[in-house]
């Protein structure tokens, strides 16, 4: 597959730095930067893998690469990307000038320093990274062809792959919105039901992860199986940190809590929460909550476990989501009226 080698793009008045300028020209005024406002980048639009993406809107397909670009980028550069478009919090309803003025208190300079020398460098490295991304997208989908991207799996059970990983996803995202409810609760913010609950809550959210991660190994020897293997490497990267390494557990306690959890009726919250009364797992759980010092998400403290784990969620469910959406638009477009779509296409005759 020589077509998804990264090879470094055109410096000097190549795409990349015609890229880096219309990114530029592009964010709003006031807000946020949203598909729309990517119409005046015709560089980005241009770029072959928007281009077969793009079945309906090509600026949805460019944004979508432009996201996948900045999380592509250090994590220092990624938190300046996302302000600098106002995507956080704090800076979706700034003007330009006012968000300079928060790029440059967060690296602790002068905002005119900022504009001179980090905006340059930021927007540089990010419109290098969107064509590397997308070459490698078309370079998968050229050499992919009209095979089906799971034919080289051809053993897999891919309803049953597919339903676990949806699971995976959504536990992982749910480990993430209930951990951060108990980070509002901390900070006087009203929540439903108690912050104790919550806390219970994310250990149960963390338990189902596990033992789902138990069963992808019973069932499918442990591989995360996508269409890029990139992708399967950060999934497994992500995976693991947000399972085992982010957390305060040894591997015995994570041991524990999945037989807890196994040991309730269709894993049911209840019992699992009524499981861990009096289990210094719980207490330690909370100690690692508590252990969060961040007062604001969108820029959280270098170090904080917590905020790692919100972006591991983060990258598990991109990469899950983007893996199945490949193989829904392959599906449409490879659609065929004659066709029976109840069985994966690799076993049609």
């Amino acid at each position: 597959m020589s077509d998804m080698v990264d090879t470094e793009p055109d410096a000097g008045e190549g795409p990349v730095s015609r890229l880096a300028a219309e990114l530029k020209s592009s964010r709003p005024s006031v807000g946020p930067l949203v598909a729309t406002d990517l119409t005046s980048a015709v560089t980005l639009l241009g770029l072959p893998g928007v281009t077969r993406a793009a079945l309906t809107d090509a600026r949805d397909a460019a944004y979508r690469l432009l996201e996948s670009a900045v999380r592509q980028i250090p994590v220092p550069l990624r938190a300046q990307a996302r302000v600098y478009f106002g995507w956080t919090e704090a800076s979706a309803k700034l003007a330009k000038g006012q968000r300079l003025k928060l790029l440059g208190k967060m690296a602790a300079i002068a905002p005119d320093t900022w504009r001179t020398e980090r905006e340059p460098r930021l927007l540089d490295e990010l419109a290098r990274q969107i064509v590397l991304v997308d070459a490698r997208t078309e370079g998968l989908a050229r050499a992919t062809g009209k095979r089906h991207p799971l034919d080289s799996h051809l053993n897999v059970p891919w309803l049953a792959m597919g339903q676990l990983y949806s699971r995976s996803e959504s536990a992982a995202l749910a480990l993430d919105r209930t951990l951060r409810r108990a980070l509002e609760a901390r900070r006087g913010m009203v929540i439903k039901g108690t912050y104790e609950d919550v806390v219970a809550s994310s250990l149960y959210w963390f338990a189902v992860a596990n033992v789902l991660d138990e069963n992808r190994h019973r069932d499918f020897g442990g591989d995360w199986i996508l269409i890029d293997q990139q992708a399967e490497v950060l999934l497994m990267q992500n995976w693991y940190e947000l399972t085992f390494r982010l957390s305060p557990f040894s591997q015995r306690q994570v041991s524990h809590l999945r037989i807890l959890l196994r040991a309730c009726p269709d894993w049911e919250l209840e019992p699992f929460v009524t499981s861990l009364k009096g289990d210094p797992l719980l207490d330690l759980w909370e100690d690692w909550i508590d252990a969060c010092a961040c007062q604001n998400d969108d820029l959280p403290l270098a170090g904080c476990r917590v905020h790692e784990l919100f972006e591991a969620a983060q990258i598990i469910s991109d990469a899950i989501r983007g893996h199945w959406r490949f193989l829904i638009d392959w599906t449409v477009s490879n659609a065929d009226t004659n066709t029976d779509w109840s069985s994966p296409p690799w076993n049609s005759s």
